[in-house]
């Protein structure tokens, strides 16, 4: 690490608390979370979500369905949830995407219990326009127990160098039969330098951004050019003491 990094760390990690407590995350409208547009009748579904929601279906089969009390599943808020047979769901929301900025994506996500539907994967991913700036992928053995709901999530981190005025766009997909989806929830407007993702910028950030810094670790490639260098510490540092 380069003595003026060094310097300015350790000046930057007295000046912590500065900025400690510093809330950062807040809610970012998704339209139709609960894919409720469709407006269906108990135990139907349909490919596709209905004329006013805002999901499309991407590729593959998918979709809203009414499980109610004919399934054995019930949704975990409202009437309605999203299917995936094998597929795709985008949404592409009104918000546009901030270069540094960390967003959250979470979704309640089923597991059918009938033969029809063994759970192989599902991932959640979020865009900026056609980039990708986050994803993750649920397998089998994380997933819920049949028949059950779970909360899952991602947080990703827009890369300094994004492009102005990109939608931001969220994709659910799984590789083969049925995944169920509901509560669709996204948090942003947060900084790259909540580190840890708790939604505060403290020391504890800056404390674990260093540490990936002096191994060298990808997680600390900070302006997102593929290369961990001293340009990354001193973009961590600047937007630590600016506390977004």
């Amino acid at each position: 690490m380069a003595l003026h990094n060094a310097r300015f760390g350790m000046f930057a990690l007295t000046l912590a608390c500065a900025v400690q407590g510093t809330a950062v995350a807040q809610s970012i409208p998704v339209a139709d979370a609960g894919f409720e547009a469709a407006n269906l009748t108990a135990c139907n579904f349909i490919q596709g979500f209905g004329a006013s929601s805002a999901w499309t279906v991407e590729s593959g089969a998918g979709g809203a369905w009414r499980p109610q009390t004919c399934w054995e599943m019930f949704a975990p808020q409202g009437l309605h949830v999203a299917y995936l047979n094998g597929g795709t769901i985008r949404q592409t929301l009104t918000t546009t995407a901030l270069a540094g900025r960390s967003y959250t994506l979470a979704v309640t996500l089923g597991r059918r219990s009938h033969p029809c539907c063994p759970f192989t994967s599902t991932t959640l991913s979020l865009w900026a326009g056609t980039r990708q700036i986050g994803s993750r992928v649920i397998s089998a053995a994380e997933a819920p127990a049949a028949g059950k709901w779970g909360r899952f999530s991602v947080t990703a981190t827009a890369p300094n160098d994004l492009a102005a005025g990109l939608p931001l766009v969220i994709k659910f997909a799984n590789t083969g039969a049925q995944t169920d989806l509901d509560e669709v929830t996204l948090d942003g407007g947060g900084c790259a330098a909540d580190f840890d993702h708790d939604g505060f910028v403290t020391g504890d950030d800056f404390d674990q951004y260093v540490a990936q810094f002096a191994v060298g670790n990808i997680a600390a490639d900070f302006d997102g050019d593929g290369f961990v260098n001293g340009d990354d510490f001193d973009a961590f540092v600047l937007a630590f003491l600016l506390g977004c």
